[in-house]
């Protein structure tokens, strides 16, 4: 589920992202259980003809409540989690043939 926050001019927005995962195989004892939380943004830089910037944060959780292992590790242990963080520029390519411009 997304959530999207515009300003009036609609050049730039927030949005929240949040993603529930319910027992997807990653193999027979690999049955995940958790989610992920996104935030972020994306707005033109003025400065900079047709470039924008977007960036964003993400927290993910993951458990595996079917793991099993030859391992010591008590599989009610077995949990995965992440941070991660994102920033990026876009801007088109632009090549020109004669007088026409590609995107």
């Amino acid at each position: 589920m997304t959530q999207y926050f515009y300003t009036p001019n609609l050049k730039r927005f927030f949005f929240i992202k949040g993603e529930g995962d319910f027992d997807q195989t990653r193999g027979e004892d690999f049955n995940r259980q958790g989610g992920q939380v996104l935030l972020g943004f994306h707005t033109p830089v003025e400065f900079l003809r047709k470039t924008d910037l977007d960036m964003s944060t993400g927290f993910d959780w993951q458990t595996y409540p079917d793991f099993s292992s030859s391992s010591p590790l008590d599989s009610r242990d077995r949990r995965d989690t992440g941070l991660d963080v994102y920033v990026g520029f876009d801007a088109p390519l632009e090549t020109q043939f004669g007088d026409t411009y590609f995107l």
